[in-house]
């Protein structure tokens, strides 16, 4: 007797409900790691300032944004992108934006790749990429452009994917996905380039291929170009490769901390979890699944195939050059690229290279837990595979709520809006302002003496003169590039020379930051005090002419920057387009 339709309705949509509460869960799970990794910007307004992480509420337009200035482009043109942003959105706000959105794309983009496989599977691969010692490690040096190109990373290797397969959505979106890694950081523009040409390569051959190094190269072009044509006053420091060079963090070695997603070169930063020799072991164990799990999805030519083969065409070499330019015996070539060829100093800091390792560990430990499940079935324990997932979060609890409080957003003193106003009123857009004491890095008073990048750059209009050598002990420093810095800092010890040497380099104004450490300070009586205030001293010098405006180049790269970004904007409203017409034709 066949069954009545009615019954068979009711039973189809019960199965579809299934399904479709199935993924409406790990979404859920997804909203549920944002909120544990970026809960602080939610309870209260203000900026979190650590490290290199710096926004303020309005960022203005300068040439340096986007490399007119000549100098090094290593926030190119990230800054650039916003600068325009707060012109919108309230900096504190748009920062908070960010933070959620960082894990937030990180973990739909691998969701999205792993959207046919069983739940427990997906939720293995989400949680991984997004809870693990590289972001934990990068969130607190505050390399937060850095994380947005891993935020992109699967959106990359999803999109090329289906661009070498010829699906209608796939080079729209592509276009975008590249240009969010290319936009926010030169790393995370050269991984997802070399991630994009693998899988444009494994999917549609060695021609496609070559069609992904134009796209990649056009989609880092705005860094690439200053970075051609910048011409540093000083050679970049060899020290540097030393420097930065990535570090054990873990009782098992270099190589087995860079494979367990560590390694950064900044000891402060690292989670005292990784030390402890039972949890960095198990941490080797699961990227070790995840191997295997990637080896046996590949070998059995699973699904999952034509996402794990470019992930490990472009996560392997990465991982091993970033442990080889890491020892002593790599760091003799490590010099030369950094020295010689015109940006190579992003090649200093090793450990980031990294991020397309964990892309393939992610899916490879989906990938093993998708051979698992099958094989609990039987004894009704498939519940037990979903552990799997908790376990990154427990073998790194102090990633919890912005590394255990670490991030309080706090206000800038009003103090500091109005400094910029009267800048504004009665400033020019290049004039030299050179910040005392004379240091990268600040400690204040009301940012709970937390170290972090001096904000006056980013805040204050015109040309912000601060030092650009970083101390890494209290021996040892990586020298800057500028030559202006560097004449500064010869004679900040000494007042008399100090007001000297800033009329003769044509500096109009000297911006004291009170209460922070540091060498340099002004002799009483030189200059007009046009401010005077608790944290801040202003002072104008007199017969400082305008310094140097932009590069007779700079007007390119402003064009370039133009047009690649109307290119983008584009492919993304074709890439909507196309998916709006697909909707509306499903029944």
């Amino acid at each position: 007797m066949s069954e009545p339709g009615s019954q068979r309705s009711l039973r189809h949509c019960g199965r579809l409900c299934g399904r479709l509460w199935g993924r409406h869960w790990l979404w859920g799970w997804l909203g549920v790691l944002v909120v544990l990794l970026s809960g602080p910007v939610l309870t209260r307004r203000g900026f979190v300032l650590r490290g290199d992480m710096v926004f303020v509420p309005r960022q203005p337009w300068k040439p340096g944004w986007y490399g007119g200035d000549g100098g090094i482009p290593r926030a190119v043109p990230s800054d650039a992108l916003v600068s325009l942003a707060t012109r919108v959105l309230p900096g504190d706000l748009l920062q908070a934006v960010i933070l959620l959105a960082i894990p937030l794309v990180a973990g739909s983009g691998v969701l999205l790749m792993t959207r046919t496989w069983h739940p427990a599977a997906a939720l293995a691969a989400t949680t991984i990429y997004v809870w693990n010692p590289y972001v934990d490690e990068r969130w607190g040096i505050g390399h937060w452009a850095l994380l947005c190109g891993y935020a992109a990373l699967p959106w990359v290797l999803l999109t090329a994917t289906k661009a070498a397969r010829r699906e209608s959505l796939g080079w729209w979106a592509f276009i975008p996905a590249l240009a969010l890694a290319a936009g926010t950081s030169p790393t995370g523009g050269l991984m997802a380039g070399i991630l994009a040409v693998s899988a444009l390569a494994v999917g549609g051959g060695w021609r496609l291929g070559l069609v992904g190094v134009g796209v990649s190269l056009l989609a880092n072009l705005p860094w690439l170009a200053p970075s051609v044509l910048a011409v540093p006053g000083t050679p970049a420091d060899p020290f540097g490769v030393e420097a930065f060079a990535a570090r054990a963090d873990t009782p098992w070695g270099l190589l087995a901390s860079l494979a367990t997603f560590g390694g950064i070169w900044k000891e402060s930063v690292v989670s005292p979890v990784r030390d402890d020799a039972v949890l960095s072991l198990a941490a080797l164990a699961l990227t070790a699944i995840g191997l295997i799990g990637a080896g046996w999805a590949v070998r059995a030519r699973r699904p999952e195939s034509p996402l794990l083969i470019p992930a490990a065409i472009a996560g392997l070499p990465l991982l091993l050059g970033a442990w080889v330019l890491s020892t002593s015996w790599g760091a003799a070539p490590a010099r030369w690229l950094v020295v010689t060829i015109p940006g190579g100093g992003v090649l200093r800091d090793t450990q980031k290279w990294v991020a397309p390792f964990c892309l393939l560990v992610a899916l490879g430990l989906g990938a093993a837990v998708e051979w698992l499940v099958p094989r609990l079935q039987p004894r009704k324990l498939v519940w037990s595979a979903y552990a799997v997932a908790v376990l990154p979060m427990l073998l790194l609890p102090t990633l919890a709520w912005g590394r255990l409080g670490e991030w309080r957003p706090t206000p800038f003193p009003a103090e500091w809006g109005r400094v910029a106003g009267q800048l504004d009123r009665v400033g020019n857009p290049d004039d030299r302002l050179v910040v005392l004491p004379f240091t990268v890095y600040r400690r204040y008073s009301w940012n709970g003496e937390v170290a972090m990048l001096d904000p006056a750059p980013r805040f204050f209009p015109g040309q912000v003169i601060t030092d650009d050598e970083l101390g890494i002990s209290q021996v040892r420093s990586v020298a800057g590039e500028s030559p202006l810095a560097a004449r500064i800092r010869e004679v900040r010890a000494d007042p008399e020379a100090l007001a000297s040497v800033l009329q003769e380099q044509r500096v109009r104004w000297v911006l004291e930051q009170k209460g922070t450490p540091g060498e340099g300070h002004l002799p009483d009586g030189v200059g007009i005090v046009v401010h005077e205030g608790p944290e801040l001293r202003l002072i104008e010098l007199p017969m400082a002419a305008p310094g140097p405006g932009p590069r007779s180049w700079a007007r390119g790269l402003l064009a370039i920057d133009a047009v690649i970004l109307a290119g983008v904007a584009v492919a993304g409203a074709g890439c909507l387009a196309r998916l709006f017409r697909r909707r509306r034709s499903v029944p």
